[in-house]
């Protein structure tokens, strides 16, 4: 499956507020504590972040946990300055930033998520590792997916030079 770059370019122009939500560890106790050294689950995840504030997008961090895992990799030391909130859900973060759904856009590998952020009236990106995850998060309901959060950041650069 390849990807659909007017999809994610179309979607990416909409959003004024990126969610992403995690599989694995990215996480820490506080903003004070030592980065855990945990692997880093999603390569390119500090330029996108970056890219997202820099275009004046919010980011959200979707956790289910009080507790957010982040791997001491060098690129993640200052992850946490470029993020908005931290939400447990979907919903909770729409109603923490208090914003129309559809302007936000979940970044997300998993098929529950996309379907919690269709029930909310947000679009999702699916983020997959091979070919089947992709088939698999466009049934649920993404409307584009990446193999890389690099396309995300790319597609971000671009619209803040527009």
């Amino acid at each position: 499956m390849t990807p659909d770059p007017a999809a994610l370019d179309a979607a990416i122009r909409r959003a004024r507020h990126l969610l992403f939500a995690f599989d694995g560890p990215i996480s820490r106790t506080d903003a004070g504590s030592p980065l855990d050294s945990a692997t880093l689950t999603a390569p390119y995840i500090y330029e996108t972040f970056v890219a997202c504030r820099e275009s004046g997008r919010s980011v959200v961090v979707l956790s289910p946990k009080t507790k957010v895992d982040v791997s001491n990799h060098p690129d993640i030391r200052d992850l946490f300055e470029h993020v908005t909130t931290i939400a447990i859900s979907v919903a909770d973060a729409i109603g923490f930033l208090e914003v129309n759904p559809a302007y936000c856009l979940l970044i997300t590998s998993s098929i529950e998520d996309v379907e919690a952020a269709q029930a909310a009236g947000t679009p999702s990106v699916g983020y997959a590792r091979t070919p089947v995850d992709a088939a698999h998060l466009i049934d649920a309901g993404a409307i584009a997916f990446v193999y890389s959060m690099a396309d995300i950041a790319i597609k971000l650069r671009a619209r803040t030079s527009d």
